[in-house]
């Protein structure tokens, strides 16, 4: 054992390249969902080797062999429905949705695998193996997302539920504006976002968040008038102001400065994280 020591001490000291021993893994996920890690050991001449995914339940960690390495960087990946850790990176790997024991390629990907950002964790010498450990929080993603993490709706596997986007673009000629709500927590109330200005041929994020019924709502109006029949659902809205971050329930009485608009429905399918949805209209003030 002594020897065995003294002979990789040499090694280091010599400047050489550190020798091949098994590579252990301790990924610990403190999220309220489950989160799946890529790894890629380095394996020696600036390559590395990537296994995944590893699955780790809330408030858990997962620890085993992924197989012989070296010392140096190994490259991190984490995620759970919309949330990635890192968020981004100047380094991006290719990720697959399945299975990974392969060598690790860098972007571009070709199709059916994509980019993911990386984080480089230093590997830990132990003597007789490496160290490979990588913690995820909810506060280490960017502050908006961090506060959905933390909320902790889950899809049905036990992932975070997709982040989702509703999208509205105006196809016509007059300006238009667009208002966007969606599941505030507490049931039957809703979010409101801010009106968002649409020129002619633009198009504009109106709402983005989570919601267990893959349901959003948006208003679209004209100097104050919508043509459109959409009246799945009614919010009280300020007259004036921004609404951003007000909470209303859907049918509520309508306190003084606000008004009841109707608004429409947007149904997310299973899986899909933006809708876009068009509207014109053809009439000039």
């Amino acid at each position: 054992m002594f020897a065995a020591f003294f002979a990789h001490f040499a090694l280091v000291a010599a400047g050489q390249a550190s020798p091949p021993m098994p590579t252990v893994v301790n990924l610990c996920n403190e999220t309220p969902a489950t989160v799946a890690f890529m790894v890629a050991r380095p394996t020696g001449r600036g390559l590395h080797t990537q296994r995944g995914w590893f699955n780790v339940a809330p408030g858990e960690c997962l620890a085993g062999g992924i197989g012989d390495g070296r010392g140096g960087e190994a490259l991190v990946h984490a995620r759970s429905g919309s949330f990635s850790w890192p968020s981004q990176s100047a380094i991006q790997h290719c990720v697959s949705e399945g299975g990974m024991d392969r060598m690790a390629r860098s972007a571009p990907c070709a199709e059916p695998e994509r980019a993911a950002p990386v984080r480089e964790v230093r590997v830990e010498d132990r003597r007789s193996s490496y160290l490979i450990e990588h913690t995820v929080r909810c506060r280490d993603l960017p502050a908006d997302e961090a506060v959905m993490c933390e909320a902790g709706q889950r899809e049905r596997d036990g992932f975070a539920a997709l982040v989702r986007t509703l999208e509205v673009c105006n196809t016509g000629p007059t300006p238009l504006r667009a208002l966007g709500a969606g599941e505030a927590g507490a049931p039957g109330s809703v979010a409101l976002s801010r009106w968002a200005a649409l020129e002619p041929e633009s198009c504009a994020p109106v709402w983005r968040g989570q919601t267990r019924a893959r349901v959003a709502y948006v208003r679209v109006e004209s100097a104050g008038e919508s043509p459109w029949a959409d009246d799945d659902a009614r919010f009280c809205v300020p007259e004036s102001g921004e609404p951003e971050g007000r909470r209303v329930a859907d049918s509520a009485a309508c306190g003084p400065g606000e008004r009841l608009l109707a608004f429409r429905a947007v149904n997310f399918g299973p899986g899909v994280s933006k809708f876009t949805a068009d509207y014109s209209i053809n009439w000039t003030r």
